[in-house]
């Protein structure tokens, strides 16, 4: 039997095997999940980093899925990419089990157990986040709050995301010292001053966006709004409102109390008073080597003064917003009066004129 047609040709030995594909991208997010439940479904790795890093270049809308939903499917992948406990699975069978991964710079093999595998992959989505959602841009001359990019409304702070948003970034006990911490935001940053990477300075960037939207949006001024138009501004309103202590936690473990504005801190409702009352009453009682002073044994502050006096800036906000209702009170009183007086001396120059 002949054999020819079996001895490769100079052409085919050499040709570019990409020449035998039907290559063309991912079509849309449908088509993404698809291929990302058959790689989890293999636990491959290298094809899961491969789809998350590719994932905010294909086509989100079609078939019932928006933009949003990709924002919460990564915001659910990145969630404990700083903290392996919460991607520890309580089936794990053999946690200290470890596979080649590679090699480093100089050569040498990398291991990585499937804990680690885990957390590269919530770390890739949550760097793929930075380059997207926690990159939205403040400004973009929003339809409903001139300095606000429209995504802030439409998207961030919609109903299906904002939620997911604030579960991303909750606020739990570090177990050191009293402290807490956002739960997606490396803790060294906190707990030892450590500096940010670029990506987690994007993503304090956005929070701190974020707070001035939910205390600065206003609600449109329409003529004419139908009924389901009026429910969704309702619903809004409700939303960020109900947000502010969350936020204020948030600025708390930032350490950027400091950005609310006068105007702000009036605002604040009977949640946020409690919000900041109970982060104030975390602060410690401590001597911090000084000699002569006054405290003897570390405590818990028993009172928002004792948190002022260790520097609880969260106990100085409830000072000054005591402080600033006050006197918001009293001048506004005080102008009230000269009002009536001024109304009072036309109405009495009208009448002694005729």
């Amino acid at each position: 039997m002949s054999t020819e047609a079996e001895t490769p040709t100079m052409e085919t030995a050499t040709g570019n095997p990409l020449l035998a594909c039907d290559i063309r991208p991912i079509q849309n997010w449908q088509e993404w999940l698809e291929h990302w439940e058959i790689a989890k479904t293999r636990g491959d790795y290298y094809w899961m980093e491969s789809l998350l890093h590719c994932g905010f270049n294909v086509r989100s809308a079609g078939r019932g899925y928006t933009n949003t939903d990709r924002y919460i499917f990564y915001l659910k992948v990145a969630d404990g990419w700083c903290h392996s406990t919460l991607l520890r699975t309580l089936w794990e069978d053999n946690p200290s089990y470890v596979y080649e991964f590679g090699y480093d710079s100089n050569g040498h093999r990398i291991y990585a157990t499937r804990l680690q595998l885990r957390q590269r992959l919530a770390f890739k989505a949550f760097n793929m986040l930075c380059q997207s959602l926690f990159k939205t841009e403040k400004k973009g001359g929003g339809r409903h709050l001139d300095d606000f990019n429209e995504l802030w409304v439409d998207d961030i702070t919609s109903e299906q995301l904002f939620t997911i948003i604030q579960h991303f970034f909750r606020v739990i006990p570090t177990g050191y010292n009293n402290r807490h911490t956002l739960i997606n935001l490396n803790p060294l940053l906190d707990l030892f001053g450590k500096s940010p990477s670029h990506n987690e300075r994007l993503t304090i960037d956005f929070l701190l966006n974020l707070a001035e939207f939910i205390w600065e949006w206003r609600d449109p001024s329409k003529l004419f709004c139908s009924d389901e138009e009026k429910a969704h501004i309702a619903n809004t309103r409700l939303r960020l409102d109900t947000a502010k202590p969350w936020m204020i936690d948030v600025l708390a473990c930032l350490g950027r109390l400091d950005i609310l504005t006068t105007e702000q801190i009036l605002q604040f409702d009977k949640a946020c008073l409690a919000k900041l009352k109970e982060i104030a009453l975390q602060t410690r009682l401590e001597n911090k080597g000084e000699r002569n002073h006054v405290v003897v044994e570390s405590r818990r502050v028993a009172t928002v003064d004792e948190a002022c006096y260790m520097g609880s800036r969260a106990g100085w906000l409830l000072k000054q917003h005591e402080l600033l209702t006050r006197e918001d009170k009293r001048l506004k009183a005080i102008q009230t009066a000269k009002e009536q007086q001024d109304r009072a001396g036309r109405k009495i120059k009208e009448l002694t004129s005729k």
